[in-house]
């Protein structure tokens, strides 16, 4: 397994700024970038997409041809391992614990199928109703969330639906009226944040542990939502298009209170994953229009 550690500074030509919705209410925390890094090696463009309590961050590494992206772990002090599921090509690590169980998906031929890696042992899981399952969020229990595929009408293994497992029971779910629904983060009280495509654009949503269902959340103007990442607080990241066609990340302290966050003048941010310390993962491009993953805090002017 190869290991070695990627510490990279922001290119100098970045800036670092965060952008506040308007609000009569209290003022909202702003967003302070800590490091972006590289994973294995300069040139690849690197998806941070979870973070735990300890600062251990799980992503992908996104090669050309795709089929040989790769995951990865990076501890906290920047030293790295490569994640490949050995039973396919394609692997995308997901999301981390705080007992360092990691949990994604890979790509076997031509099917996606779920995994979870403590220490060096791999362990699939499938919904067997299913044509694909996606592992994309784990919280401290064991619990878990993602994504599975059905056989659509035409028999296309496009029916792209969401489940969350709790205690080993597996509820399927999806947001009224949408066509296909991302459960895409969640945290140690059952809730799942993602977001789910109408026919018309995409929005956020939030689901209580009782099933409750908050959508659509959006951010105002925006052409897309997404939600990737919840903590315990129920302060969740994300990301969202403008008319433009530029991304930008978003930290939202509760689903109407908005904070934007962009590195420089990118045209793409994106905040995944955001632990109990308030400490975000996510990536930006650079100049070079190759993705950096990235680490920040959530920074506030009284303590919560």
């Amino acid at each position: 397994m190869k290991t070695g550690n990627t510490f990279l500074p922001a290119l100098a030509a970045f800036f670092v700024y965060a952008v506040t919705q308007v609000s009569a209410e209290a003022a909202l925390p702003t967003i302070d970038l800590i490091t972006s890094f590289i994973i294995p090696e300069p040139g690849v463009t690197t998806f941070a997409l979870d973070i735990n309590s300890v600062g251990e961050i799980v992503g992908r590494s996104d090669f050309l041809p795709p089929e040989k992206d790769q995951g990865f772990l990076r501890l906290r002090n920047g030293d790295f391992s490569v994640i490949i599921d050995p039973n396919g090509t394609f692997t995308s690590a997901e999301a981390i614990n705080d007992s360092g169980l990691i949990a994604g998906y890979y790509l076997s031929r031509t099917t996606f199928r779920g995994f979870f890696l403590a220490g060096e042992t791999y362990t699939d899981f499938i919904i067997p109703e299913g044509c694909g399952t996606e592992i994309t969020a784990l919280n401290n229990a064991g619990d878990f969330a993602g994504r599975v595929y059905f056989h659509g009408s035409q028999g296309e293994c496009d029916d792209l639906q969401s489940f969350i497992s709790i205690g080993g029971n597996v509820t399927i779910f999806i947001i009224p009226g949408a066509i296909s629904t991302y459960a895409n983060g969640m945290n140690n009280l059952g809730q799942v944040v993602g977001n789910y495509y109408d026919g018309v654009k995409v929005h956020g949503f939030l689901r209580a542990a009782d099933g409750t269902l908050t959508f659509p959340i959006d951010y105002p103007g925006a052409v897309t939502t997404a939600l990737d990442g919840i903590n315990d607080k129920g302060w969740m990241v994300g990301g969202y298009y403008d008319i433009e066609g530029i991304l930008h990340g978003l930290f939202l302290e509760s689903p109407t209170r908005f904070v934007v966050f962009d590195v420089g003048q990118s045209p793409a941010t994106e905040l995944e994953g955001i632990n109990n310390r308030g400490i975000i993962c996510g990536y930006y491009y650079d100049e070079l229009g190759v993705g950096n993953g990235l680490v920040a805090r959530v920074h506030r002017s009284s303590a919560d």
